[in-house]
């Protein structure tokens, strides 16, 4: 009797474990759709299905929770864009970049406080000492290439191998004392690619190849550098666009090298982040180091550990990097304390994944950015706004006023502009961005200048 009375409470204990449980996969399941449905709408309004497209991957605990591809991946044959889509996904190479610098690091090969004179002769850094940590965190004061000599050499569309440009690069003095600033420099992993190559005697593509690549198992992960013409499937074709879609310029891999040479998918780079939170390519001690928020000299901290951005998600910690190169845009972010990975690449430059990366993050924390509540503003006050902007760095915006609408343009650029909407006393946001325009006045209410930030940088700009 006693053991029946125990069988039948063990059966109802057991039922009621049993519906618990699948009361609880039903609620996991249902925010599940929930929130895969929040990101279809989310990139559903900005990747329209006749317009160049995107694929996104969101990845929880190591595991991919969302894999999705919107729009198109060729405009002119009607190619729908695929989740298994390749793509140049530009600045992002940074990481890896980064990375095997410390695979080297830990190899003995290299200290990160090296000069860089040890590596490249005669380099002039002003009787200072530039060291390979400065390349890494981009406060070595090493001027990127001006715009425009980008522009030139890109115009022959040839091959060049990095002495090319760390040699023209010689000619530029020091922006400013090693570690005084931060400054975003390409040039600076230039030279940390070629560092890369003489410490470990490969070519640089060849190095990824066999010590990131192979190893995690990134079989649709390319270096172009010295392949312009190799034929690789899957490959999403590249746009720009001003009010019209429209072909990009051919770039040639050697001149991106170290600093954005690296096609991928958003599996691959799935496979990039895990290998890299799983210790597979560093120790965890030597990683950290790619993750640690520096700082400059004045006590300031720089927002960017060695290829990452180190940054925070409505104040959940985040590590990321975005690119942009003609033809393509991506951008990568990871939370640590979340565990959430999220990635989107696109096949036009002027798509902005970084916005739509960052909004899905938030959403997959559960920390939804709150929308901004947009302010009338009349003729009159508009128009106190209208002016040259110009930047120390001889960058000019314009803000002009069209059928009661400000908007906010380079100079040097006609056929792109953001229009500005006020949410604030002369503060304006850029519609799906992460960009603030500031409005400041003197004692006398007059505008003398302007603020322009985005999450990762500020901008000060004197009225014309």
């Amino acid at each position: 009797m006693y053991i029946c009375s125990m069988y039948k409470l063990n059966l109802k204990i057991m039922k009621a474990i049993w519906l618990f449980s699948l009361l609880a996969i039903s609620s996991i399941s249902g925010v599940a759709q929930s929130l895969e449905k929040s990101i279809d709408s989310l990139m559903g309004l900005y990747f329209k299905p006749n317009g160049a497209g995107a694929v996104v991957l969101v990845a929880k605990d190591g595991q991919i929770i969302y894999n999705k591809a919107f729009g198109m991946a060729n405009l002119e044959l009607d190619v729908p864009m695929k989740k298994e889509m390749v793509f140049e996904i530009g600045s992002m190479t940074k990481q890896f970049t980064a990375v095997s610098i410390l695979m080297l690091l830990e190899q003995g090969k290299l200290s990160l406080d090296d000069d860089i004179k040890k590596y490249v002769e005669n380099y002039p850094t002003d009787s200072g000492k530039v060291t390979i940590h400065n390349l890494l965190n981009h406060t070595s004061g090493i001027k990127d290439l001006p715009f425009m000599d980008w522009v030139s050499f890109s115009a022959t569309k040839k091959e060049y191998v990095a002495l090319d440009f760390i040699n023209y690069a010689k000619k530029e003095p020091l922006s400013f004392k090693p570690n005084e600033k931060w400054d975003y420099s390409n040039m600076g992993y230039i030279i940390l690619g070629y560092i890369i190559e003489k410490t470990s005697g490969m070519k640089y593509q060849d190095f990824l190849q066999k010590n990131i690549f192979d190893v995690l198992h990134m079989k649709y992960s390319y270096c172009r550098v010295g392949l312009p013409n190799v034929l690789i499937k899957n490959r999403a074709y590249g746009y720009d666009k001003n009010e019209v879609y429209y072909n990009a310029d051919f770039l040639e891999m050697s001149q991106g090298f170290s600093a954005g040479c690296i096609l991928s998918t958003t599996e691959d780079l799935y496979k990039w982040n895990n290998g890299l939170q799983n210790n597979t390519l560093l120790k965890k001690e030597t990683l950290q180091k790619a993750f640690t928020n520096y700082t400059l000299n004045n006590g300031d901290k720089t927002s960017y550990g060695y290829g990452f951005l180190i940054k925070d998600i409505n104040g959940s910690e985040s590590f990321e990097h975005g690119g942009g190169i003609p033809g393509f845009a991506s951008h990568g972010i990871y939370l640590a304390n979340e565990k959430v990975y999220v990635v989107a690449l696109s096949n036009c430059r002027y798509n902005n994944p970084a916005y739509e990366a960052t909004n899905i993050a938030a959403l997959v924390i559960n920390k939804p950015f709150k929308p901004k509540k947009e302010l009338h503003l009349d003729k009159k006050q508009a128009s106190e706004y209208l002016g040259d902007y110009k930047h120390a760095d001889g960058t000019v915006l314009v803000v002009s006023l069209d059928t009661l609408k400000l908007y906010v343009q380079r100079k040097d650029r006609k056929y792109i502009r953001s229009q500005l909407i006020p949410f604030e006393k002369d503060k304006f946001y850029v519609e799906n961005e992460f960009t603030i325009y500031e409005f400041k006045r003197n004692e006398k209410k007059e505008i003398i200048e302007l603020i322009h930030r985005t999450r990762f940088k500020e901008n000060r700009l004197v009225k014309q």
